[in-house]
């Protein structure tokens, strides 16, 4: 799976030749606020929050099946309070999404072929199954397992106890990806102080696209 704003030639093949074409019209899919407390090793009092999030539903601008578009919305706000015991040196915050694929397409090729006998094919002109020869052009196609990967979008770095990182409409374009597609938001907080690191992630809801 890449995460990239141009179309990978091979995937406007496998598209056309397995009939998937993405829908023309957008869906907005707003979510709830998630909120998480915790309490660093040395005292500080964080929360970290996830607000203001919505996805766009975009359908693909190059039509094909294995491509998903959309537009991403979210904020992540962190607050530190309390008394801690000893001096915070720097916190940094990033803002993304985890995007999980079923399966990545890897490689299209296309030929004339003939086969012979029992048959069960994908050509240019959809499934195929029968007992008798075909003469016709097909295509081969070349899958892997489906891959998990968080991409971050946006970072801060804290100069006060009260700090945001958002972003706004930001175009996510997906390609390569067959079967199902799954996005989550994040926010990661790293604090650094002169006790210790600390690491707190908090996630958004988990929706298909």
């Amino acid at each position: 799976m890449k995460l990239k704003s141009a179309m990978a030639g091979s995937t406007m093949v496998a598209a056309i030749c397995l009939g998937m074409s993405g829908t023309a019209h957008a869906e907005v899919v707003n979510f709830a606020p998630k909120s998480e407390n915790f309490t660093t090793g040395d005292g500080w009092d964080v929360t970290i929050r996830l607000e203001n999030e919505s996805w766009n539903k975009l359908a693909p601008q190059n039509m094909a099946g294995t491509s998903r578009q959309g537009q991403a919305t979210v904020r992540g706000v962190v607050d530190v309070t309390g008394a801690g015991e000893t001096e915070l040196k720097s916190a940094v915050m990033r803002v993304g999404y985890i995007i999980g694929c079923f399966a990545n397409l890897n490689s299209v090729t296309a030929s004339a072929a003939m086969t012979l006998g029992p048959s069960v094919g994908i050509n240019t002109i959809g499934p195929t199954a029968g007992l008798g020869g075909n003469i016709g052009p097909t295509i081969g196609m070349s899958a892997s397992p489906g891959e998990i990967k968080a991409y971050s979008m946006q970072e801060k770095t804290l100069a006060s106890t009260h700090s945001f990182a958002e972003i706004s409409g930001v175009n996510v374009n997906i390609d390569g990806c067959l079967g199902p597609a799954q996005v989550r938001s994040y926010a990661v907080l790293t604090i650094d102080s002169k006790a210790g690191k600390s690491t707190k992630e908090i996630y958004g809801d988990l929706f298909a696209i």
